[in-house]
């Protein structure tokens, strides 16, 4: 049976954006010791990576972090100095960033396991940079450089065989604000129960919280849940994890995007590896989002990176929670700051505040 219009073109702009990433990314044709020994093969752009493979070391990818090889640069072009350069103290800095990231991932491990957080290795190497790559890191408008290397943070992880599983599901959250049919009552309402806690006793209905987290994948996982006990256990253990974790040390996960948790069967049952869940360089992100809540009880405005911050954490806490409550869990991530009262959300339009992506 042909496949419906909509669909085929939704299939060609998927492989048009896979298309031009590669073109952008990929070192076709750049002459370079390390492209010619390892010879990087693009696999995807997720996030704040850009992740490639090495045909020879087939059990591993390899991570280029885009915002923090931004910082590097920007430094390095405010003292007038070549980009790969790694002073004295820019590595003091790389260093201690490397140590702060070893820590939350070692924070991720404790709370969800060894077994569910592929191992790896997070460091700072000098690596090419072609025109294209620099220009998308600066969404086309790079500052002056000198040289065509850069010190890079970059991330050697084990390959997670589950992503090639073509029965995988994945836990994604996405973006309400991003649709356009999104109703801003009950984005609100939903809002105010899910993230400030209002209204516990009433619960939010599954077709609800899908029609507000609105993303193919979670109905497709909830979908399948309904039919298969050992998934909706494995996401009860998931979203009761999610929440320890996040109570626990301030953070929000990154499950804004496909295949950051991914789960796949194993031997009759559900297994699940958080493979790219955590935000790069965003630590304690429930804390600052309890400082812009209280800034916004105080009529200030907030910043730009304060907005993103809400954004990316309202989305995480509505679907945690939604999903804590759908399953019937007790607890939830509580984020209201002490000094800001629970019913006092309902005078703040949220969607005003985060805005649209």
């Amino acid at each position: 049976m042909a496949k419906p219009s909509h669909e085929i073109a939704a299939t060609n702009e998927i492989n048009e954006t896979e298309t031009k990433e590669k073109d952008t990314y990929g070192f076709e044709g750049a002459k370079h010791e390390l492209i010619e020994r390892y010879q990087p093969q693009f696999l995807a752009k997720g996030g704040e990576h850009i992740v490639y493979e090495i045909p020879r070391y087939p059990n591993v990818v390899i991570k280029a972090d885009m915002a923090m090889t931004r910082q590097i640069i920007n430094w390095n072009v405010r003292h007038d100095l070549p980009i790969d350069t790694l002073s004295e103290v820019l590595n003091r800095g790389v260093q201690e960033y490397l140590s702060a990231e070893q820590k939350r991932y070692a924070q991720l491990k404790k709370y969800f396991g060894h077994e569910h957080v592929p191992a790896q290795r997070k460091f700072v190497v000098k690596v090419p940079i072609t025109e294209k790559i620099l220009t998308a890191l600066y969404e086309g408008d790079p500052p002056p450089v000198q040289g065509h290397e850069v010190q890079a943070i970059v991330t050697m992880q084990k390959r997670a065989e589950e992503v090639k599983d073509p029965q995988r599901l994945t836990l994604v959250t996405g973006y309400a604000e991003e649709d356009p049919a999104l109703n801003p009552e009950q984005y609100q309402k939903m809002t105010e129960h899910l993230v400030f806690g209002k209204n516990p006793e009433q619960k939010i209905e599954k077709d609800a919280l899908l029609g507000l987290q609105n993303n193919k994948h979670l109905k497709k996982l909830l979908q399948t849940a309904e039919k298969d006990q050992n998934l909706a256990e494995t996401l009860k253990e998931i979203i009761t994890k999610c929440i320890a974790y996040s109570e626990a040390t301030g953070e929000t996960l990154d499950l804004a995007g496909k295949d950051n948790l991914v789960l796949a069967p194993e031997q009759g049952k559900w297994n699940y590896k958080l493979i790219d869940a955590l935000y790069p360089g965003q630590a304690t992100t429930a804390e600052k989002t309890k400082i812009a809540l209280l800034n916004i009880g105080l009529g200030q405005t907030i910043s730009g990176t304060e907005q993103n911050i809400l954004l990316n954490t309202f989305n995480y806490i509505r679907a945690v929670n939604g999903l804590a409550e759908h399953f019937g869990l007790e607890k939830r991530i509580n984020i209201v700051p002490e000094a800001m009262e629970k019913d006092s959300a309902g005078n703040t339009d949220w969607l005003s505040v985060v805005g649209r992506p």
